[in-house]
């Protein structure tokens, strides 16, 4: 009886040990996280539609996104050419939403493409307090630099809503090219 009290107190010891992390904590690069920010955080409600070209490797992909932010939510989609789709996220501040295609890669993860999707267009003030393991520098562009090194580095050419911006993930080889077009403001 002895050793079945020491193991549960062991079991709910190591159950309170280690904390769940935050809803919507995504990593972002090797040792940085990023809680997404609220949808409100955005100030304003809009549908944007996005020609996304992606490079990882050798590897290159384009696809369609659509982006649907209320006060409330955030709704991102992606299609193919073919109009079949690719993944759908879901952020309401509290609970996040992915789903993705069977066929695509496990590295291919919709809560990522969420956060790159809040760090290119998110105002500055709703993504410095969200991160960890790294600033954000706006000097030229946004960039999450750790000790000296650039890891994730975005270029927008005007206003990024109705613009091209480019991001690009150092440490794990990748970068985005995202054309906008507002739908609806």
């Amino acid at each position: 009886m002895k050793k079945l009290a020491i193991f549960v107190l062991l079991l709910l010891t190591a159950c309170t040990a280690t904390p769940a992390p935050p809803p919507g904590m995504v990593t972002v690069a090797p040792g940085v996280s990023f809680i997404l920010p609220a949808p409100a955080s955005l100030g304003r409600e809009l549908e944007a539609v996005q020609l996304v070209t992606a490079r990882h490797g050798t590897d290159v992909f384009t696809f369609e996104g659509h982006l649907s932010v209320t006060h409330d939510r955030v709704l991102l989609a992606g299609t193919d050419g073919f109009g079949q789709r690719l993944m759908q996220i879901t952020w309401d501040g509290k609970i996040l939403t992915p789903d993705k295609a069977s066929f695509l890669p496990d590295a291919l993860r919709p809560e990522n493409v969420l956060a790159d999707v809040m760090l290119i267009y998110w105002p500055e003030a709703a993504i410095r307090p969200n991160l960890t393991g790294a600033t954000l520098e706006t000097a030229q562009g946004r960039s999450l630099v750790r000790d000296g090194e650039t890891l994730v580095n975005i270029e927008t050419q005007g206003d990024p809503w109705i613009g091209t911006a480019h991001l690009a993930n150092h440490p794990w080889d990748y970068d985005i090219e995202a054309r906008c077009a507002l739908v609806a403001r």
